[in-house]
């Protein structure tokens, strides 16, 4: 991801929660800084990262579908109308998933939504992006019987096609084959079956099975794939299912598999035929999962991280090179084989209210994005970032200032000023020079040695990334700032 974006989150141990969250200590000593990118959303529940490093968002309450800026600006680009029962305000349909495709900058300004309607239908669509609005929304699909109020997640896999996952009714329908719901299905940009699908029926290539990539699914929260240059688990997929009560699972994805609902849920002990056993089971109601494979972040490369929505935070399971979940223990009940400890569990909190994570992405450089919500006396939603300031260049959305070699400084982005502390006073005058990237000079004052603190007025300055230069002519430090 091509930014200079802000950052999030925090961490626990398995029973203390980290207030006011602005660093997380790991047992190892990495620490990790915590941003906050945008608080626009009332109900913030999927996320997707396009080429430029825009975050995406949907709101599954207000039907807004939102981009938001690698500085942290949010924009509103699109709307679906969620109406609500006319019986019954609390009844409405929801917003879930999001998805961009590959060729969004290239050619394609396609994004892809799935949202619900009151009589129980998911609606797959896509729309063109003009760099403004969403517009000319095309509907890929329609699918009968699935939760109004169940989230239907969206991924873009790596060779071109789309990743539905399809809820159900804890009934019968996710073993049944003329039926989409309890399945992940996969289909091609234009809305058609891939012929490579498991089930596909050259002579019927719309009907329902033609879709099916695997079954036997009650409600497939998130999935991730992990990337082609992995060395051993190049493209391999997983997903995340909140059981009905209990045996929340981790599943490998594999084309063609029946994971057992409604018959069979949780750890497999013994042998089990025809079903595809979970990876891991736990008890925290799991509602996204990314893979981090970056070194960035060195405690959890190799890891799958998990976002539940029960008050419970995040989940990391770490990954053998064969793919199987390290911090299990088989011996635990059947439901609950995870093994959590301070650098596994890692709960969020926001003015003293715990949050729920609705969803996580990774960037392409390490960084962690996650959409939070808290349900206090009004609902409502951020979006924060978690990065590893020993690798990720900082920054800022807030009056935060930050260390720069001698000298503090802050807000990032700037907007209207910029604030700059000296840490290591200068013997004489000192001089703050700020140029763009080209070296031209854009702005220059200069201090007594006896100012420490000073504000530089950056308002009539374009958007873009600058530098910022302090100097006394002896020593000189610089750190790099954006508007």
């Amino acid at each position: 991801m091509r930014s200079v974006l802000a950052l999030l989150i925090a961490c626990i141990s398995i029973v203390a929660v980290v207030r006011a969250q602005q660093r997380l200590e790991l047992s190892s000593g990495t620490s990790l800084e915590i941003r906050e990118i945008s608080a626009s959303f009332i109900d913030p529940h999927a996320l997707a990262i396009d080429a430029d490093g825009f975050i995406w968002a949907t709101d599954r309450e207000t039907g807004t579908i939102w981009r938001v800026s690698p500085t942290g600006v949010s924009s509103s680009v699109g709307f679906i109308s969620l109406p609500r029962d006319p019986k019954n305000q609390q009844l409405r349909a929801g917003l879930f998933g999001i998805a961009i495709d590959p060729e969004f900058t290239t050619g394609a300004p396609y994004v892809y939504l799935s949202h619900t309607t009151l009589n129980n239908k998911l609606v797959i669509t896509k729309s063109a992006f003009d760099g403004i609005k969403l517009g000319n929304p095309e509907t890929l699909m329609t699918i009968d019987n699935v939760p109004r109020r169940n989230g239907h997640s969206m991924l873009m896999l790596a060779d071109g096609t789309l990743l539905v996952s399809v809820g159900s009714f804890d009934n019968s329908d996710p073993t049944t084959p003329a039926k989409l719901t309890g399945k992940l299905i996969r289909m091609n940009r234009d809305g058609s079956a891939p012929e490579s699908n498991p089930f596909y029926n050259a002579e019927q290539p719309q009907s329902p099975s033609s879709y099916v990539y695997v079954y036997g699914q009650r409600q497939t929260a998130g999935m991730a794939q992990i990337g082609v240059e992995h060395a051993t688990l190049a493209g391999t997929m997983y997903s995340v299912e909140p059981g009905a009560y209990s045996f929340d699972e981790i599943n490998r994805i594999v084309p063609g598999s029946d994971y057992g609902w409604h018959k069979t849920a949780g750890y497999c002990k013994g042998e089990v035929r025809n079903t595809q056993c979970p990876e891991a089971t736990f008890k925290h109601t799991p509602s996204s999962v990314a893979f981090y494979g970056s070194d960035a972040i060195p405690d959890w490369k190799n890891s799958l991280l998990v976002g539940t929505i029960g008050w419970d935070g995040m989940v990391v399971a770490d990954l053998n090179d064969d793919g199987s979940v390290i911090n299990i223990d088989p011996t635990r009940p059947s439901d609950d084989v995870m093994v959590t400890d301070e650098n596994h569990l890692i709960v969020f909190s926001h003015n003293d209210e715990i949050e729920r994570i609705r969803d996580i992405k990774v960037t392409d450089d390490g960084r962690i994005v996650m959409a939070l919500i808290t349900l206090g006396e009004s609902r409502h939603g951020r979006i924060v970032m978690i990065e590893n300031p020993a690798v990720h260049f900082p920054t800022s959305v807030n009056e935060e200032r930050l260390l720069a070699g001698a000298f503090r400084y802050g807000p990032n982005p700037m907007y209207d000023k910029l604030n700059v502390e000296i840490t290591h006073p200068f013997s004489g005058a000192w001089t703050l020079r700020l140029t763009d990237m080209l070296g031209n000079t854009v702005a220059t004052e200069r201090f007594d040695a006896t100012l420490t603190n000073v504000s530089l007025s950056t308002s009539a300055l374009s958007g873009g990334a600058y530098m910022i230069t302090v100097t006394d002519g002896t020593e000189t430090f610089s750190a790099a700032v954006v508007k």
